[in-house]
């Protein structure tokens, strides 16, 4: 019985991994097409929730069948950034269903959104602290 959930399991992984006639042109179109519509929908949608802030998406990464996409959010000012990301994610379903709106007719699926907070720029601003020490 193990082994058929090893199997099962190693299945699974797999399917992830192989690219369903995705090639990386494609994908990485995908992404760019996302990250430009998600900034504007969360623009739209943010500005009456976390006032005060400024949001940008800094990268999404999208799976090789367009299914999930992990989006990298950058906060200003940084205290509210956790305050944004419980936003993003109370509103998951509105914010995918503004998307499909906002995308319809240039992309065939609605990838399944999850957020997290870019911290690039407060370990580049920590490497730079260190430096001048």
């Amino acid at each position: 019985m193990n082994l058929n959930l090893i199997k099962l399991e190693l299945l699974s992984f797999s399917r992830i991994l192989i690219p369903l006639n995705m090639d990386s042109a494609k994908l990485a179109k995908a992404e760019r097409l996302i990250q430009k519509e998600l900034s504007d929908v969360l623009k739209k949608e943010t500005q009456w929730a976390v006032q005060g802030t400024i949001i940008s998406v800094t990268d999404v990464r999208l799976s090789p069948d367009l299914s999930i996409a992990r989006v990298q959010l950058s906060v200003f000012p940084t205290e509210k950034r956790e305050s944004v990301r419980a936003f993003c994610d109370d509103n998951k379903a509105h914010i995918r269903f503004s998307l499909g709106r906002a995308t319809r007719g240039k992309i065939r699926r609605v990838p399944e959104l999850y957020f997290y907070i870019d911290e690039f720029y407060d370990r580049l601003e920590r490497i730079n602290e260190l430096l001048k020490k």
